[in-house]
């Protein structure tokens, strides 16, 4: 994911779409997503993916993950600690709702649907 806010819009688009089509039977989201200051996450369009992922369309969601790998790649990056501090910050009700996952991608599974496998784990 791109955090810049006019690189975002799709993510809504694509969220909005997904939820009429397969929202109420949708258990897992997972997002790539690196992020170098918490900032990124002040955008109002963080706020509209949380809406929509709580939304009664999606209420069958059991994981919304989000893999943080920017700091293997680019060390200014911010680590895997501060960016789940940051993701659950900006996401409560994600996190309160107890589907909001936060990895570091060292979790594989090793099974060839894994969606972590993607990144050589």
């Amino acid at each position: 994911m791109d955090n810049d806010p006019c690189y975002m819009t799709w993510v809504t688009a694509i969220l909005s779409d997904l939820a009429l089509v397969g929202g109420p039977t949708l258990r897992r989201l997972t997002f790539d997503i690196w992020l170098w200051n918490r900032l990124q996450l002040n955008s109002y369009i963080w706020g509209n993916i949380q809406t929509i992922l709580n939304s009664p369309r999606y209420c069958s969601l059991e994981e919304v993950r989000f893999i943080s790998l920017g700091h293997v790649v680019m060390p200014e990056a911010m680590g895997y600690d501060k960016t789940r501090e940051a993701m659950h910050a900006r996401l409560p009700e994600l996190f309160y709702r107890r589907i909001l996952r936060v990895s570091d991608g060292k979790e594989c599974t090793g099974k060839s649907s894994c969606q972590l496998c993607r990144y050589g784990n």
